[in-house]
């Protein structure tokens, strides 16, 4: 078996485990769970090179919005995107 060419930025290509955990975020943060939450980033930043593995994390978050995005374009779906952007823009620190 051939390993994969290394690229610019390859060292950030989600794993596997990037994927659950990317997953397991969107799960928790869905049911309003922050312990969840802070579990799964807590996972990332334990790895050896946290910086490296948050990236990862984020990319894999991001992949999962790819796969999901298409059920969304569509009017309905863009306008509710747009709307909790706007709401998510002007909120206030907690």
């Amino acid at each position: 078996m051939t390993e994969p060419e290394e690229t610019p930025g390859s060292h950030l290509r989600p794993t596997a485990a990037d994927g659950q955990r990317a997953a397991a975020l969107i799960a928790h943060h869905t049911r309003h769970d922050p312990d969840g939450c802070n579990e799964i980033i807590m996972q990332a930043m334990t790895e050896d090179d946290p910086g490296r593995a948050t990236v990862r994390l984020l990319f894999a978050v991001l992949e999962l919005y790819q796969i999901a995005a298409p059920s969304l374009h569509n009017e309905a779906g863009l306008a509710m995107f747009t709307d909790a952007a706007a709401r998510f823009a002007v909120r206030d620190p907690e």
